[in-house]
């Protein structure tokens, strides 16, 4: 099942990849740079990211998905109302 960790805070992310060696896509880290000082634009962002990684996803045959959600629900719950229809699908 994959795992969907909405980025919200530029340093966090930056320092999480760093530790497992994951690679924010170029595009991605790009925006996040550009706004890396302005927690609310890094949080739409990632939440916006998200919800088209999940999209896709769903689209492509996955049948669950698991939230990362550290502790933030907030950005989970607001995922989740923007793709609950998608999920309804499957």
């Amino acid at each position: 099942m994959p795992g969907i960790f909405p980025i919200l805070n530029f340093n966090a992310i930056k320092k999480i990849t760093s530790l497992c060696g994951a690679k924010i896509p170029i595009d991605l880290l790009k925006k996040l740079e550009q706004y890396q000082d302005n927690e609310e634009e890094i949080q739409k962002i990632g939440i916006d990211y998200a919800i088209n990684q999940i999209g896709e996803l769903i689209e492509n045959g996955v049948y669950g998905i698991h939230f990362y959600s550290m502790n933030r629900s907030k950005a989970t719950i607001l995922i989740y109302n923007v793709i609950k229809d998608k999920i309804k699908r499957i």
